[in-house]
C-alpha cells in the first residue's frame, strides 16, 4: 500500500513542478480515451472519462482495480498531459502503451 501511495504522491508532485508539454497533442496514439499498457502477464489501462457538462476524469486501472487519478471541471487538456505523465512512467518501466 505505501508503494502504491508513493507512486500516486510523486506522480501529483510530478504535475505541480513541471510545465506542461505538447507530448500528448503530438502523438496521434494518444488521442484515444483508452491507453492500454502490458509488461507481460501485468495490464495496466488509463482512460479518459466525462466528468459533469465538460470535465474529466482520468482513471488508472491496475490488478482490476479503478483508480480516479485526475479530475478536471472544464479543461480535458490537463487529463491528457495526466495521462501522458503516467503512460510516461509506464512506458519508462517496459510497459509498451497502445
Amino acid at each position: 500500500m505505501i508503494i502504491k501511495n508513493t507512486f500516486f504522491t510523486l506522480l501529483f508532485l510530478s504535475l505541480i513542478s513541471c510545465s506542461h508539454t505538447n507530448t500528448a497533442k503530438n502523438d496521434p496514439s494518444l488521442q484515444a480515451e483508452k491507453i492500454k499498457c502490458t509488461l507481460n502477464k501485468d495490464t495496466r489501462l488509463i482512460e479518459i472519462l466525462p466528468f459533469q457538462e465538460k470535465g474529466c476524469d482520468v482513471q488508472y486501472t491496475k490488478f482490476a482495480t479503478a483508480k480516479s487519478v485526475a479530475k478536471a471541471q472544464s479543461e480535458k487538456k490537463f487529463c491528457v498531459e495526466v495521462r501522458q505523465k503516467i503512460v510516461t512512467h509506464l512506458t519508462n518501466s517496459g510497459f509498451i502503451c497502445e
